[in-house]
């Protein structure tokens, strides 16, 4: 009389360690894998290009975009104000125009000094 257990062990192949057709297989099915997860990040990579527009690839990601900005309009106001400055010391009949044009650049320049150091304290980081 034979147990069940008996029976059942009697029941399972061996089990062959190299099995090509298997090997191929997994090798397919692994690099299908890697394929589908190269086209999946160059379209996430492709949708966010898109979503950034062209001031996006420029000044960068959503958290830094806004301070970037900024400091390309401090630069441009300090710019503009140091050619306002050599304008008004060339003398002319534009002087109080010069002056004016300098005072509205520094205007715009602290205030953009203001947005990029108080960005911190409201908590909008």
């Amino acid at each position: 009389m034979v147990s069940e257990r008996t029976r059942a062990k009697s029941g399972i192949v061996a089990k062959v360690e190299s099995d090509d057709e298997l090997a191929d297989t997994m090798g397919q099915a692994h690099q299908f894998q890697l394929d589908l997860a190269r086209e999946n990040n160059s379209h996430q990579r492709e949708m966010l290009k898109i979503s950034k527009g062209w001031l996006g690839q420029f000044f960068g990601n959503d958290g830094l975009a806004s301070t970037f900005a900024a400091m390309s309009a401090l630069f441009l106001a300090l710019v503009f104000a140091g050619v306002c400055a050599y304008l008004a010391s060339k003398g002319g009949d534009n002087v109080e125009l010069w002056k004016q044009m300098i005072d509205k650049c520094l205007t715009l320049a602290t205030a953009a000094l203001g947005f990029i150091f108080g960005r911190g304290i409201g908590g909008n980081k």
